[in-house]
């Protein structure tokens, strides 16, 4: 695993040092060789990237390689401050489709459901979670095995909990924070 995170460290650095044009110009400024990053340990010596910069420009952000110029845009919820946009490439989302199978059999574990059953999505409208499920509706066949809901954090709180009452889901799915 060790030798696998390593191996995906130095493609990942080697990407972004050839074609993101912030991290391009880091590792000039700083006079950082891409090529001797080549473990976790070696990250310690990249510097951290403020929020701020991200926010101010977040083209600089982007891959300039076919990847990048065909990603599809995202907004965080901003739910820690202003809403940050990021980019996701059309083949990472599609591949994600895995990872939300391994969520949604843990959902099945505990609601004692494999379909049919009911789950609420406390998020903002239009946020990443909609924006993705739209994405993998319009460009693959999977079928929908639960049912959703969205409710919107947004709204007061007993509007909220009135709603989860009239739907008397099996799962609630939220931000952590405002579940609890």
């Amino acid at each position: 695993l060790c030798e696998l995170r390593d191996a995906r460290i130095r493609e990942t650095v080697t990407y972004a040092a050839g074609t993101v044009p912030y991290y391009r110009d880091l590792f000039a400024r700083e006079g950082i060789d891409p090529r001797e990053i080549v473990t976790a340990a070696d990250l310690e010596r990249l510097p951290l990237t403020p929020k701020e910069h991200v926010r101010s420009d977040p083209d600089r952000f982007v891959s300039d390689s076919r990847l990048g110029r065909e990603s599809i845009p995202f907004h965080t919820s901003g739910t820690t401050g202003m809403p940050i946009r990021f980019h996701h490439d059309r083949r990472s989302l599609l591949r994600n489709i895995a990872y939300g199978e391994r969520q949604r059999q843990v959902e099945v574990h505990f609601c004692g459901k494999q379909i049919r059953y009911l789950k609420v999505s406390l998020a903002r409208p239009g946020g990443t979670g909609s924006q993705v499920r739209s994405l993998y509706s319009a460009q693959t066949f999977i079928p929908v095995k639960p049912r959703r809901r969205s409710v919107s954090f947004r709204e007061p709180l007993d509007l909220v909990v009135e709603e989860i009452n009239r739907l008397r889901p099996d799962v609630i799915r939220g931000n952590g924070s405002y579940v609890e």
